[in-house]
């Protein structure tokens, strides 16, 4: 009876823990990511299986006893990731099983969309997986809430990068080479250093002619008293 007891506090326990962790895991910006994920990876046609429960346990499990750069180089930022689910539930202390699980989870996302978006690029018998294949394996994983925020981030990138090609072809129509603009550049930081130097030793010898001026009158002062006295 004590053992039976026993084994039902512990299947508690790791109930209440897996219910724990799917709660948390709901919260994160991957709400319906995460959620698909405890139910299936998305439709049919998709090549890749879902993984269990246990098997994400599992591979958790692993990632934290992992210590080759290799499986550092497969998954995504841990440093970011902790960022994420420190600014959505800051007054919820994380574990670290779980914090394993949402990477995994994460990082299974980007393979498998990534994988979708490669399958997407041969079809159409292109060389280079460009946004629009990003967008079609979102709907074709069953992750079309997803297509809004990544054409708002889309447009974002382009907006960067048409601004830094414009600041390029600026310097390009100064006809000035990017050695002879470096070169430049270090000569006003020279001067402005000498510059800087200069007043400060100004400003040096100011300082020591007040106080020489003020030893003066201070002395001037005790002769005259003096001089009273006497």
């Amino acid at each position: 009876m004590t053992s039976l007891v026993l084994t039902d506090s512990s299947q508690l326990t790791s109930d209440s823990q897996h219910l724990d962790e799917k709660r948390i895991i709901k919260q994160f910006p991957f709400k319906h990511l995460t959620k698909n994920m405890w139910t299936t990876y998305g439709p049919s046609t998709t090549k890749r299986t879902r993984l269990s429960d246990s098997q994400l346990r599992n591979n958790s499990t692993m990632a934290t006893s992992a210590s080759t750069g290799e499986d550092d180089e497969l998954t995504l930022p841990r440093a970011s990731i902790n960022k994420m689910i420190k600014e959505i539930i800051p007054n919820i202390r994380v574990a670290n099983e779980s914090r394993e699980l949402i990477l995994n989870c994460c990082t299974e996302f980007i393979h498998l969309l990534s994988s979708e978006a490669n399958d997407i690029c041969n079809q159409q018998q292109k060389k280079t997986i460009n946004a629009d294949h990003v967008l079609q394996a979102l709907d074709r994983l069953g992750f079309s809430d997803y297509r809004a925020d990544a054409e708002a981030v889309l447009v974002d990138c382009k907006a960067v990068a048409a601004k830094r090609r414009r600041q390029s072809t600026r310097l390009e129509n100064l006809g000035i080479p990017e050695e002879e603009l470096l070169r430049q550049q270090q000569e006003l930081f020279a001067k402005a250093r000498v510059e800087q130097a200069m007043a400060e030793q100004q400003q040096w010898q100011h300082l020591q002619a007040a106080a020489q001026m003020v030893t003066m009158q201070q002395a001037n002062q005790d002769s005259d008293q003096d001089d009273d006295y006497s």
